[in-house]
């Protein structure tokens, strides 16, 4: 009996509402809905699309001709000539007498050697004679001998390297051997600049030269 209720009132119900959509559609106040159009579907051929030309078959390169070598060229064979057939001598022919041998010519007389000549004979050196300084006529003075060194009994000898100029004049004076004692050597070195000397001489010559000087300090005992 209930789902019979429900159908009975269901339709009622769809009754009023139908009749409710007729009112209002005929007074214009609702629109009723525009059919729906299906959509037209149009086939459009598309062309084909171009096929690609096959390309041209490549030609192929002919063979290199083979270069034709020119044939040698051949001399044609000498043809000999057949040698004169000598007649024999007869009684009347001429006799031709054998040529003499030409004699060689004679040798080059071969040229003396030339004369060797002498070397020339060595320079002979001139002796060359030191310079002097103990000559009595330069007058030399005597060393000072230090008054400390007197005191401290210092003594000994100075060896003195001098380098004379051609006008007997010391240039440079050098210590060669010391005393041991700086005072005495100093004293030596001193006196020796202030002393004259008789240059060395190469024969004649005056000529620079050098000389060891020996200038001893002694006290007397």
């Amino acid at each position: 009996m209930s789902t019979n209720r429900y159908v009975v009132v269901g339709g009622v119900l769809a009754a009023h509402v139908v009749l409710i959509y007729a009112a209002l559609t005929a007074a214009g106040l609702v629109k009723p809905p525009e059919p729906i159009q299906a959509p037209v579907l149009t086939y459009v051929e598309l062309p084909a699309p171009a096929r690609p030309e096959p390309p041209a078959p490549k030609a192929k390169p002919e063979p290199p001709k083979p270069k034709s070598q020119p044939m040698p060229k051949t001399a044609p064979p000498k043809l000999r000539q057949p040698e004169p057939v000598k007649a024999p001598p007869t009684e009347n022919s001429p006799v031709v007498p054998p040529a003499e041998p030409v004699p060689a010519p004679a040798p080059a007389p071969v040229p003396a050697p030339a004369a060797a000549v002498p070397a020339p004979a060595p320079a002979t050196e001139v002796p060359l004679t030191a310079p002097v300084f103990n000559a009595a006529y330069l007058n030399n003075p005597k060393p000072s001998y230090p008054r400390q060194s007197q005191l401290l009994r210092e003594e000994g000898t100075v060896l003195v390297k001098v380098r004379v100029s051609e006008a007997g004049l010391p240039l440079s004076t050098e210590l060669v051997k010391s005393s041991g004692y700086s005072r005495l050597d100093n004293a030596a070195l001193d006196v020796v600049k202030r002393w004259r000397f008789k240059p060395a001489m190469r024969g004649k010559e005056a000529v620079e030269d050098v000389v060891n000087v020996p200038v001893r300090f002694q006290l007397d005992s």
